[in-house]
């Protein structure tokens, strides 16, 4: 049975793993295109005020998703 749980437990850190990975790369895709839309909203035809809300959004996003992974982290982290 020994086997099994090592399994199990290697399988579940795997999968743990893939999760962070996927919220980070979230979270730093939503950072960049708020940067993007800040710094280049006039070359793209976009309004001030709709750009600002695009911006704030995708900042929201981002912080939401670095938030997700902290507790991610504190809430699935492996005792023992």
């Amino acid at each position: 049975m020994e086997f099994d749980r090592t399994l199990i437990v290697a399988e579940r850190r795997r999968s743990q793993r893939a999760v962070q990975i996927t919220v980070a790369v979230l979270a730093l895709i939503a950072l960049a295109t708020g940067l993007l839309i800040s710094l280049a909203s006039e070359q793209m035809g976009i309004a001030a005020e709709t750009a600002r809300a695009i911006t704030f959004g995708c900042l929201t996003a981002g912080s939401v998703s670095t938030a997700v992974l902290y507790v991610w982290d504190r809430v699935y982290t492996e005792e023992g």
